[in-house]
């Protein structure tokens, strides 16, 4: 008995998409529901789940989704498809990793978080966002 070849998905090539757009303090509510619902769909089952919760209560809020875009030292891009939002990318510019002393960049620039819906993946959100990371 021959198993049958594996197939990738075909996706439905994604259009009207804006990726350009920085995030504003009105997109604090949208971006904590993508991460977390983005971060349970990816690694809840790595954790028990009272830890997830805890993590998700501190790290995945509304509040620190504004106050990141508050933070003149992060910088959120977003990308929308159909003006929904679709993903983001997270970078923090000048963050050390104070226990990997070197090397020591002069403009160090870290990209904390890379999230995109679940039903957008395969469609290059993702590597726009990385793109424009690496500007």
């Amino acid at each position: 008995m021959t198993r049958p070849a594996i197939t990738q998905p075909q996706l439905v090539p994604v259009t009207n998409v804006d990726d350009h757009l920085p995030a504003v303090a009105a997109d604090a509510e949208p971006l904590a529901r993508l991460a977390h619902q983005s971060f349970v769909d990816a690694f809840a089952h790595f954790y028990r789940p009272e830890d997830l919760q805890q993590f998700l209560d501190e790290w995945k809020t509304p509040a620190v989704y504004a106050a990141a875009i508050a933070d003149p030292d992060t910088a959120i891009r977003l990308a929308e498809v159909d003006g929904k939002l679709a993903a983001y990318c997270l970078l923090k510019r000048g963050y050390v990793m104070d226990d990997h002393p070197y090397p020591r960049p002069q403009r160090p620039v870290f990209l904390s978080q890379l999230y995109v819906a679940g039903s957008m993946t395969g469609h290059g959100l993702g590597a726009r966002l990385t793109d424009w990371a690496l500007e």
